[in-house]
Order: C-alpha cells, then structure tokens, then sequence
C-alpha cells in the first residue's frame, strides 16, 4: 500500500501546497467479513489527510514541511462528494436538480452549501470568487478550519485526484 498520495494545490519558486492523502492511515471497512467490491458494500471509511506548506531551499528542494490542517480520522468522509462536485464546477454546472421519493423537484446547490459526513469528520464548502477561482474551506470536528484556493482549471484535477483517493481505498478495504 501506498504511504502517501499528493496533489499539488499552488506551487511557486519559494514553496508550494500540498494536499496529502495518508493511505497507511486510512481505512475502508465493509458490513461484514468479506471486503467490499462497491461503495454499496461499504460500512464505513475513516481517512487521514492533511494540507501542507512545503518550503523550498535555493535549489528548489523541500527544505521543511509545515502542517497547514490535518484530520488523521475523517469518518465517513466526504470527499468522493466533493469530486463529483468538482465534476459538476469543472462542466459549469452550479445546480443540480433531482427528484425525492414521491417525485417532488428538489434543487442542490454545489456552491455555499456545506457538506457534513455522517460521523466525526470534516465539513466541507466549495464558494466562487469573483475571479472565477473556487474556495475549498474545510473544517473538523473539533473545530479548527482551512480554506484554499483553486483557479478554476485546477478543479477537475483535483476532483479526479479525490476519487482517485477513494478508488485506491476501495482496493485496500478491510473487512469489519
């Protein structure tokens, strides 16, 4: 297994951001005995990542890491949400219309409407600035928060790069 899965948020000459996904720490859980082959067969995920400011020496090397917001226990996690948002923003699509059970039309907004998981873990919101860039705040349970920016071209990216992190924990799952 992988010990980390990184996306690059913002890099400049002096350091860069680093969105780090810790697959070792991770877990994906089923109902029972057998591991999971679906996200249906899944009971519970427990992620750990965290957000990082990487300094860069002189020559360009990570020279020093600073946690900038971390969650080593983020139940029932929210980011596959979150990349089918980036999915819907990266096709312009702010709004999405769906029908409940007695085929009522009810609208999800994908912008200023926070995410919550089901457990203890972190909270997301996604707004729009006026440049057209996206503002991911994340916030935990214990309340401690952190917003990044992407421009707009990075968000199909990382929300492929946010599936792709949960692709890779339905393939290491455990059994309950």
């Amino acid at each position: 297994m992988k010990r980390k899965l990184d996306f690059v948020i913002y890099e400049s000459d002096t350091y860069r951001m680093t969105f780090r996904f810790y697959p070792k720490k991770s877990h994906c859980h089923s109902f029972n005995d057998e591991l999971p082959k679906t996200w249906l067969d899944v009971y519970k995920v427990y992620y750990s990542w965290a957000i990082l400011k990487q300094l860069k020496n002189e020559n360009g090397n990570i020279e020093k890491t600073v946690i900038l917001f971390m969650d080593h226990c983020d139940e029932c996690s929210v980011i596959d949400e979150i990349s089918a948002r980036c999915d819907l923003l990266s096709r312009r699509v702010e709004r999405v219309e769906r029908k409940d059970d007695t085929g009522e039309n009810y609208r999800i907004n994908v912008l200023n409407n926070e995410c919550f998981p089901m457990g203890m873990g972190v909270s997301w919101m996604i707004r729009k600035t006026r440049d057209g860039s996206y503002i991911f705040e994340v916030w935990n349970f214990s309340n401690n928060g952190f917003r990044f920016v992407l421009p707009f071209e990075k968000v199909k990216e990382f929300g492929e790069y946010l599936q792709m992190c949960c692709d890779y924990m339905l393939e290491h799952s455990e059994p309950i």
